[in-house]
């Protein structure tokens, strides 16, 4: 798996090693990569910045450390606990450093040549990991503007059957019938293949076809389908396209690869569009008579215009989980979410823990400066909960004045912290409304220390969230469960 590099852009690296020439080496080959690196002399300004903003990972030689190393970690871990170390050592000090394993040390890098190289493929292993498990990023579209485009999908799709049934009652309908059957992209072009064999048997004759996927990170065409040749001997098969290809009727690799690798001179180039960008591309031709695009013409506009239904109704779904105002996810991802993670928690026996922020005199807010500056107030909030995430946490809007955040492997301790951390950035914020100023209330709880699955969870957090608001709030708030409750295994309270 490769990470593009705006997104390892997201990833911040906290570099001090005592040798200032390998450490720009190093910090050359990192930020060369799209990581965000920050060179720090010693210990201090390491935990000064972790302060600030924690890192993803902390990068240091044992010699930079002006306390012993358990002081270092202890104090970087009650600070921030998602933070991840690698050390530079001597073998000698190798044997040692197995003993922190535990505490958030995510490899041991030893000292000596290659140093660069050897750090790059240790961050990128470790970024990976964080990386595959990253839930927050989603494509923010208007939903209106989606529906229009669905709605004038479905009039089109509407059209063209009453328009074909006149002509072939029977077949058209039926077509329209199996399309409709599709899951997938996938399933719709096996659909279409199938539908082309048999009317073309129904002629007595026989055409070959694939289907090339388009991959823009790489900008090729790949044979990833096929009719009347095994697809086994041609997946991988494929053309890089030049910029001046993408919009071309047929690119001349297309007509290379045809001639040269299939000895097929005569056949149908039909490319695909999704709202006007390349999405693949269809390769036809006949056994023993010439292909027309004429052959095709009906069968293939029916095609295009359900392939792009089902995109915009995948498109459509994952706007579904999306809060318009925040650009957070909703309450029905948060519910669906909390269920997974706790679950997860109980098979990894690890904790999870629940954060449930809300503005303090929200009404009054509202009253003052109306719906749409409160929105604005609501967006700014949610946008510096994501800019602090790490990349595993999920941040939902659950109610009119409620945003929660599942922060997985994350306990009561570290989940205390965080939104102690929040609650001071937003206190302290200057918000685009003049003379403004925004406090927040946060609750807190922690399966499976101070609650037995995901309903009590949420059911919990928001008890202690409305504790601290009756307070008057501008707290934060950790549940306390009964004295008779029992957790399901121990965790660490961090």
């Amino acid at each position: 798996m490769i990470i593009p590099a705006d997104k390892k852009s997201q990833f911040t690296i906290l570099l001090s090693l005592s040798n200032v020439d390998v450490a720009t080496q190093v910090k050359a080959k990192l930020s060369e990569a799209g990581y965000e690196v920050f060179f720090l002399p010693d210990q201090e300004a390491i935990v000064e910045r972790v302060r600030q903003a924690a890192p993803h990972v902390i990068l240091f030689s044992l010699d930079v450390l002006t306390s012993p190393l358990n002081d270092f970690v202890q104090t970087v871990v009650d600070i921030n606990n998602e933070v991840l170390f690698i050390p530079v050592a001597s073998l000698e000090q190798s044997v040692f450093l197995m003993d922190y394993r535990e505490y958030n040390f995510a490899a041991v890098l030893p000292q000596g040549e290659g140093l660069p190289s050897r750090t790059l493929w240790a961050v990128d292993e470790i970024i990976k990991g964080l990386y595959l498990t990253y839930q927050n990023e989603q494509i923010i579209q208007q939903m209106d503007k989606i529906r229009t485009i669905q709605e004038t999908q479905e009039r089109e799709i509407e059209k063209l059957q009453k328009d074909l049934i006149k002509a072939e009652p029977v077949q058209i309908k039926r077509e329209i019938e199996q399309f409709m059957k599709a899951h997938s992209k996938e399933d719709l072009i096996q659909i279409f293949f199938r539908e082309l064999n048999q009317r073309f048997l129904r002629r007595n004759q026989k055409i070959f076809g694939i289907y090339f996927k388009y991959l823009p990170t790489v900008q090729s065409l790949v044979a990833t389908q096929s009719l009347g040749i095994d697809i086994e001997n041609l997946k991988g098969v494929g053309v890089q396209l030049a910029t001046s290809e993408l919009g071309s009727v047929q690119p001349q690799s297309i007509t290379k690869l045809m001639q040269e690798g299939l000895g097929t001179h005569d056949f149908v180039y039909l490319p695909l569009k999704v709202h006007k960008s390349v999405d693949g591309a269809f390769a036809l031709w006949g056994d023993g008579f010439i292909l027309q695009p004429t052959d095709l013409e009906n069968e293939y506009c029916l095609f295009q215009i359900l392939f792009e239904r089902t995109h915009l109704i995948k498109r459509n779904e994952s706007l579904d989980q999306t809060d318009s105002v925040t650009e957070l996810f909703n309450r029905d991802y948060y519910l669906s979410r909390i269920e997974e993670e706790v679950a997860r928690a109980r098979r990894l026996q690890k904790a999870v823990s629940v954060a449930k922020l809300s503005l303090d005199h929200y009404h009054e807010l509202e009253q003052t400066l109306g719906v749409g500056n409160r929105d604005l107030i609501l967006w700014a909030v949610a946008q510096i909960i994501k800019k602090t995430s790490r990349v595993n946490d999920i941040t939902c809007r659950t109610d009119d004045n409620e945003i929660s955040l599942i922060l997985p492997h994350c306990a009561r301790k570290g989940a205390l912290l965080r939104a102690e951390r929040l609650r001071r950035l937003i206190e302290g914020h200057a918000f685009s409304i003049s003379g403004v100023r925004v406090s927040v209330s946060a609750g807190v709880s922690e399966y499976p220390s101070l609650c037995a699955s995901a309903v009590d969870l949420e059911k919990s957090a928001s008890q202690a969230l409305e504790y601290i608001n009756g307070k008057g709030g501008n707290k934060v708030c950790l549940y306390r469960p009964m004295e008779t409750f029992r957790p399901e295994y121990e965790v660490p309270p961090l």
